[in-house]
């Protein structure tokens, strides 16, 4: 048996590949730049980077793909040991001590670098962040943005309610020490009116011959932040409030889709900065479609 690692059998190339996964898997195999791609690719479902099988739980939907790439992998590996040249000169990846601490420790490592202190990709499941932000999205937020900085008025955040453990994505309109109010669909900070301006009617299929108007405005908040937000209904329940203040070192929240969003104004009440778990920086998946664009 042993006998068969060490000369590249082609059954023993893609246990390898199978079992201790793609990129160790290449590298006893004496292919680097196979090692490197099968090691992108594998480190992207370890993220969760690819919307795929949506309709599947996402870990479910992670476990297919990493089982796809070992599979594939393994059959790639059994086609290599066939034609494996026995006189090729070993490089240094190739023995097995590279073997395991390259494959075994550097993909985990590397998974857990980048969900736990760079990005974390999330997908939009519901429409309260419309028009901004779609169900069907996914995003890449940024868990490095706050760690010597503060949020500000209008980043779009990810903040875990303590009582469900659910993740939610929401606009920041208001810092500790604030005083929030809702008047007649309009957003009062510390006593003064965020200014709105309409612009084009939102246009969608509400299952009519001619699509459906909802009213768009863009709103700016007090520093400069500016976002597009819908009014869908004159008068919502949502649309007069008491004052709110917000505690110190807390944030009051809002969806963009005002009439249509549970947030501080109605049950979420206000987030702590402990329960942020970053701000919103790119979708890389709308539409139905891969893409790469900043989001504000």
């Amino acid at each position: 048996m042993f006998g068969a690692f060490k000369n590249r059998r082609p059954w023993a190339a893609a246990l390898i590949n199978f079992i201790l996964g793609p990129l160790a898997g290449m590298l006893y195999l004496n292919r680097g730049w196979y090692a490197l791609l099968y090691f992108l690719g594998s480190e992207a479902v370890a993220v969760g980077a690819f919307p795929f099988l949506v309709s599947l739980n996402s870990s479910y939907r992670d476990l297919l793909l990493g089982i796809a790439i070992r599979v594939v992998a393994a059959i790639h590996a059994a086609f290599i040991a066939k034609n494996f040249p026995m006189d090729q000169g070993r490089k240094w990846y190739s023995h097995w001590y590279a073997v395991l601490g390259l494959g075994l420790i550097l993909p985990a490592a590397t998974a857990l670098l980048f969900r736990s202190y760079l990005f974390q990709p999330f997908d939009i499941r519901s429409a309260s962040m419309e028009p901004t932000l779609e169900v069907g999205d996914y995003l890449f937020v940024s868990k490095f943005a706050y760690r010597y900085a503060f949020p500000q008025r209008g980043d779009l955040v990810v903040f875990r309610d303590a009582r469900s453990g659910t993740n939610y994505v929401k606009r920041i309109v208001a810092l500790g020490d604030d005083r929030i109010q809702m008047k007649d669909g309009r957003l009062f900070i510390n006593g003064v009116e965020a200014p709105q301006r309409r612009i084009t009617d939102r246009l969608e299929d509400c299952g009519q011959a001619a699509p459906c108007h909802v009213l768009q405005f863009e709103e700016m908040l007090p520093g400069g932040a500016v976002a597009n937000v819908l009014d869908r209904v004159d008068q919502g329940p949502a649309d007069d409030t008491d004052i709110f203040t917000v505690p110190t070192d807390s944030y009051f929240v809002l969806g963009d889709n005002r009439d249509n969003s549970q947030d501080s104004r109605n049950g979420m009440g206000f987030v702590a900065r402990s329960a942020i778990v970053g701000r919103v920086a790119y979708k890389f998946f709308a539409g139905g479609h891969w893409t790469w664009q900043p989001v504000r």
